[in-house]
């Protein structure tokens, strides 16, 4: 059993030091957030200039989806927008070349209403887009995917925007995955 411990132990090392190599033409970096760690709250922050929206995490009884961002313009009228992000290390310091994307889940709450979004990814330096993708989101789960970004920096920050359209609504957000490769 010790053998087996240690052999396991070995060929784990091994591939971790393989993928980190430099020689190595296929890095591969990934990360998630799902939303249902404790300190979700603490790592997602929800912004606006003003007006009729209000954000977060929270927690529902659904097994699948047992905790997630939400987004809601609460007033009809509202020409503005919400909006919930977070940053993530997406990857180390990589060779030129490296090519980054984004995925993650939304879905409207509101029965019978639409939600238009921004799923967004920024230099947090110089506060420009490195990804972006409108999208309009019914009903049911949605899986969105961003543009490529490509050669951007280790730490990104990524942000869902809801826009004001005149209808109350509730935006949910949840999954949320990332992976680089070079």
């Amino acid at each position: 059993m010790r053998i087996l411990a240690a052999l396991t132990a070995a060929a784990a090392a091994t591939a971790i030091v393989a993928t980190a190599s430099p020689a190595n033409a296929n890095l591969l970096f990934y990360g998630a957030d799902d939303l249902n760690y404790d300190t979700a709250h603490l790592r997602w922050e929800f912004s606006t200039p003003g007006g009729a929206y209000s954000g977060g995490i929270k927690q529902t009884a659904d097994p699948v989806h047992r905790q997630l961002g939400w987004l809601k313009e609460s007033a009809a009228g509202s020409t503005g927008w919400g909006s919930l992000g977070r940053t993530a290390k997406v990857a180390p310091p990589t060779p030129t070349g490296t090519k980054c994307t984004l995925r993650l889940s939304l879905r409207t709450e509101t029965v019978g209403r639409t939600s238009t979004a921004n799923v967004e990814v920024i230099n947090p330096t110089t506060w420009t887009y490195l990804a972006l993708n409108k999208v309009t989101v019914g009903n049911n789960w949605a899986d969105v995917q961003t543009t490529d970004w490509y050669n951007g920096p280790e730490t990104v920050y990524f942000r869902v925007s809801l826009f004001g359209d005149s209808t109350t609504k509730v935006l949910l957000i949840d999954d949320l995955y990332w992976k680089c490769a070079s």
